[in-house]
């Protein structure tokens, strides 16, 4: 069972429901992996409104959780809707002390 809370005051619904899809993507991906409940709270989202697509949100989300579960993200993101890209492969990581995720783009 997959629960998503966004523990956001104001989001903007088109940003919500990226993140949601990338979640979502995931989660039928990979559920098989998962025993009981797995809940994703998340508690902010920056973007650049000139820069940032849905598909980016999604990419980026895949990717987070992938790295946090030490899953490979290769086989969901080689399809086709995402192979322009492939360019944000570069992207680090980091746990913060209180257990949330960064990603940086270099």
């Amino acid at each position: 069972m997959l629960l998503v809370s966004f523990n956001i005051e104001q989001i903007e619904e088109q940003w919500k429901e990226a993140t949601f899809n990338g979640i979502r993507t995931f989660y039928k991906f990979y559920k098989s992996h998962f025993n009981g409940i797995l809940q994703i709270n998340i508690h902010n989202i920056f973007w650049f409104p000139v820069d940032t697509k849905d598909v980016i949100i999604n990419y980026t989300i895949i990717r987070v959780l992938c790295y946090w579960f030490q899953l490979d993200y290769l086989p969901i993101l080689c399809q086709p809707q995402y192979e322009s890209l492939f360019f944000l492969n570069n992207l680090q990581f980091k746990k913060n002390q209180d257990n949330r995720v960064d990603f940086l783009i270099h």
